[in-house]
């Protein structure tokens, strides 16, 4: 049998840093699209992207196709969310995706990858990543070119959000240097940015604010840091 694999991408810091609400974005796209759970790699149920199967080696991928045989096929059309696929595809994604594909063929069905542009402005460019897939031998086709939300809708809002702690974290550099700090090339902050803001109580970042507001917020966070570090 084949099976409809929708893959949700668009630029980078529209779809990541953080996960987006994966209901919301299903629900976008078109009726008896679902997303695919993946509470055994991410902990909050229905805000996920599937970034991880880039991860280690590992029995992800085989797991994830496993899953999207087993789990659909007779109900929804799964949904997967791809935050930097569309910019950043190569060797490592290729593997992915083959992966996947040949897991869902081991468990009896023909993978029909099929790509959606998410996007708050410009329209993505997927003809090429399916191109690029098809170069794999995988069945690849554009659905959708250019799905945006309603403005103001729980998915615009997780949208821009992204992007302001995209914005913030262009300014962590500077903020580092203005405290006196050196910032290091190989520094990896963006799962501490993300989880900082998320235990904040009651409060968020504004996906409106100013980058003279989001430098502000990134000497705190830096600040939050050399507090922990002093423990």
């Amino acid at each position: 049998m084949s099976l409809k694999v929708h893959v949700a991408v668009g630029a980078r810091p529209l779809l990541g840093p953080d996960a987006v609400p994966g209901d919301a974005l299903a629900a976008l796209l078109g009726p008896d699209i679902a997303p695919v759970p993946s509470t055994w790699a991410a902990a909050i149920p229905g805000r996920q992207t599937h970034d991880f199967l880039l991860g280690p080696e590992g029995p992800a991928v085989a797991i994830m196709g496993r899953s999207l045989v087993r789990d659909f096929g007779a109900r929804d059309e799964p949904l997967l969310i791809f935050s930097h696929l569309l910019q950043d595809h190569g060797e490592g994604w290729g593997e992915v995706m083959t992966g996947l594909a040949n897991a869902m063929r081991s468990h009896g069905a023909e993978p029909v990858f099929v790509l959606h542009g998410v996007t708050l402005d410009d329209t993505p460019a997927l003809d090429g990543l399916a191109a690029w897939m098809q170069g794999l031998g995988l069945d690849a086709v554009v659905g959708t070119e250019a799905a945006r939300p309603d403005p103001e809708s729980v998915l615009d809002v997780a949208l821009r959000r992204n992007l302001a702690l995209d914005r913030m974290a262009t300014l962590l550099p500077g903020a580092a240097r203005d405290l006196g700090l050196r910032w290091r090339d190989d520094a990896e902050l963006w799962a501490p940015l993300v989880d900082w803001i998320a235990s904040a109580r009651g409060v968020d970042i504004d996906h409106g604010a100013g980058d003279d507001a989001l430098r502000e917020l990134a000497r705190h966070f830096l600040l939050s840091r050399l507090r922990q570090d002093a423990k």
